[in-house]
């Protein structure tokens, strides 16, 4: 695995958790970044919409999946995210663009720990 990916998942706890089935570990993360990517799309319109409600809702269930998957950064800027309590807030675009990052990031390494036979568009 590359040494980017290592930094951003940590494989071993991720192995654990999968039983160390590599097949299982890449339909995990394949299924990780279609529901993250969900997410942001939601967290995107509740915020435009100054919907907290629905903010939350997605924002708990980011922050979930990428425990799951052990993704620290992203889960800690989900972490981080949680201080959102109301609409309008000064931080919602940073720490939106913040998680976008690191998803385009974490999807470019997962894309090639998957490979191109993924059924996932992972453009």
């Amino acid at each position: 695995m590359d040494a980017a990916l290592l930094s951003r998942i940590d494989v071993l706890q991720l192995a654990i958790h999968s039983g160390a089935d590599t097949q299982g570990i890449r339909r995990m993360l394949i299924r990780y970044l279609e529901s993250a990517e969900d997410c942001l799309s939601q967290m995107e319109r509740a915020g435009k919409n100054r919907n907290i409600l629905s903010w939350s809702h997605a924002l708990q269930e980011m922050k979930e999946a990428s425990s799951v998957i052990t993704a620290r950064r992203l889960a800690g800027l989900c972490t981080e995210a949680e201080s959102i309590r109301a609409f309008p807030h000064e931080q919602t675009e940073a720490l939106l663009y913040h998680m976008q990052k690191e998803l385009v990031i974490l999807r470019g390494e997962i894309q090639h720990l998957v490979g191109e036979k993924s059924a996932y568009s992972l453009s």
